[in-house]
């Protein structure tokens, strides 16, 4: 787990994300914190099925590079997203970085205190020396803002997308 000063960041294990597949609420009473109904809904939940492939066949050790951290908002008590890295860094050591956040709870802040604290968990691996964050919609003003936030840079753009980088040496822990 890791604590900031607003938010709890949690990486569900594999069983728990098996388990919000079948029943978000069951999911809330495995872990003892409330959670928004539509935690898992549309986009995450095939997302989810991919990163529960993934983990059955990767160490347990290695789970916490694969599996969605849960975002609890510490004042309200409450499971409000997801942020996690899409696997372990490769031979390169780059992650590709991903996140989502229930819209009634965005435009506080939340998602870029998340992810710097992601990135700094990241950074302290000597493994991984870079995250990337890709297709993000140009349309999605949001996440850029996060990225930038971030100090993430834009490295290659499409019509519709854009891919952003953070080489380790730009982020400061």
């Amino acid at each position: 787990m890791i604590s900031t000063q607003r938010l709890m960041l949690i990486p569900l294990a594999l069983n728990h994300l098996k388990i919000g597949l079948r029943s978000i609420n069951e999911l809330s009473s495995a872990i003892k914190i409330p959670l928004i109904p539509t935690l898992f809904d549309g986009d995450v939940q095939r997302a989810v099925s991919k990163k529960i492939k993934k983990m059955e066949k990767e160490p347990v050790e290695l789970h916490d590079w694969f599996t969605y951290w849960l975002i609890v908002i510490k004042d309200d008590n409450i499971g409000v997203g997801t942020v996690g890295f899409k696997g372990a860094p490769d031979s390169n050591g780059s992650v590709e970085i991903g996140y989502g956040l229930d819209e009634k709870f965005r435009c506080h802040g939340y998602m870029s205190e998340a992810v710097s604290e992601m990135l700094t968990w990241a950074f302290t691996h000597s493994n991984c020396d870079v995250v990337t964050a890709t297709q993000v919609l140009k349309k999605n003003l949001g996440s850029q803002k996060v990225l930038h936030h971030n100090r993430f840079t834009v490295n290659t753009e499409t019509e519709e997308y854009i891919n952003y980088i953070l080489p380790k040496q730009d982020f400061t822990i």
